[in-house]
């Protein structure tokens, strides 16, 4: 399992450093990380599995692990107390909970964080004929509690893959104008007059989007000692080669789409009009720089190329797969610069006229949306597919 992560760390230490060991408790359970560590308690028994009704993983999918413990009340020793490790995502309140720092947690299958989540790595391709295998040992007593574990794989949350092209780039927002400058007063005389402010800059162009992928996807069925049939789909990219494993009823998804075009960045806000100085009469104030254009967003790239080749003995498999090349969205355009404030009218010194106060700046354009990219090209056929699966251990070719 891996060491707590700094933010936990820093808040430990800012508590001890605020309010002393003995007040870290009400902090903790202020902030809802106060758990239970079994390091004084006297632990009877245990039991570990994961937290799903389903007692299956998904190679696609962290999967929660959790942890029972029956302990001596160390109040009345004739009974005993309940206690379980808190469940949800890493924001979930868990006071009175079982921290999971209690176990260590291994696998030889994926990795464990410090809220109990088991990240299965290798893809489904690694314990496609073998069990997930989960060791859980308590620290405090590694001798008496112990527990292999083993789980069958399930692909239900394999939804499909994605080979889109990546997003463009935003724009860089425009700079903002700069003030105008004060008059200076001007004694007995006429206060000098502001000076206008500076327009604001030019926001930046998205960039456009990229497109997407040219891929070869294959399919058939196939057994595992796990199931009687699954729906196989081996991936051939620019990126390298992947294998997809469904149940034959589940959805799939093949997309191979344009990238988004990047937004245009913001105009850049016009200055603001120096104020007028005092004087008799006070100057004039400076009028506000005008708005910068917003950039032009980024057009969206074009879809790319999916050729699918299904196995010829299995007709239905032309409709199991949704094949997607849609071209990218347009970039948004960049907001206009809004334009700079007046600057103010000299005050007029015994009763002498006050100072006009400045015009506020214009508004810039806003920027022009990008256009979006054309939609790709998909190619179906049937083929022999058997021989491009076969040899990946625990996979028979129907």
């Amino acid at each position: 399992m891996n060491a707590p992560s700094d933010s936990k760390r820093g808040l430990v230490v800012a508590c001890l450093a605020v309010v002393g060991l003995s007040g870290c408790s009400l902090f903790k359970t202020i902030m809802g990380t106060n758990t239970i560590m079994l390091d004084d308690y006297e632990v009877l028994s245990m039991k570990v599995d994961i937290r799903k009704p389903e007692k299956t993983i998904c190679p696609m999918e962290a999967t929660q692990m959790a942890v029972f413990a029956t302990v001596r009340d160390p109040e009345d020793a004739s009974k005993t107390v309940e206690y379980e490790t808190w469940q949800g995502d890493p924001n979930a309140r868990r006071n009175g909970a079982l921290d999971f720092a209690n176990v260590t947690f291994t696998s030889p299958d994926g990795d464990f964080d410090e809220h109990g989540f088991f990240h299965p790595r290798g893809g489904v391709a690694a314990t496609a004929g073998k069990e997930f295998e989960i060791r859980a040992v308590l620290r405090k007593q590694p001798d008496k509690f112990r527990f292999d574990l083993k789980y069958r794989p399930d692909y239900r949350c394999v939804g499909g893959a994605r080979f889109d092209g990546s997003a463009g780039q935003p724009g860089q927002a425009g700079i903002e104008g700069q003030a105008g400058q004060g008059g200076a007063s001007g004694g007995e005389g006429q206060g000098q007059n502001g000076t206008g402010g500076g327009s604001g800059g030019q926001g930046g162009n998205g960039q456009p989007g990229q497109d997407g992928d040219e891929i070869e996807v294959l399919a058939t069925f196939v057994k595992t000692p796990f199931y009687e049939k699954l729906v196989a789909v081996k991936v051939k990219s620019s990126g390298g080669v992947g294998l997809l494993l469904a149940h034959p009823d589940q959805p799939l998804e093949i997309a191979a789409n344009g990238g988004p075009g990047g937004s245009g960045g913001a105009g850049g806000p016009g200055g603001a009009g120096g104020g007028g100085g005092s004087g008799k009469p006070g100057g004039s104030g400076g009028n506000g720089g005008s708005g910068g254009g917003g950039g032009n967003g980024g057009n969206g790239g074009n879809g790319g190329t999916i050729r699918f080749i299904y196995d010829a003995r299995f007709p239905e498999l032309a409709q199991a797969i949704r094949l997607v090349t849609d071209g990218g969205s347009g970039g948004p355009g960049g907001m206009a610069g809004q334009g700079g404030p007046v600057g103010s009218g000299g005050s007029g010194d015994n009763g002498a006229a006050q100072g006009q106060a400045g015009v506020r700046g214009s508004d810039g354009a806003a920027g022009q949306a990008g256009f979006s990219g054309k939609a790709g090209r998909v190619t179906a056929a049937t083929g022999q597919v058997a021989d491009e699966l076969r040899g990946v251990p625990g996979l028979d070719v129907l």
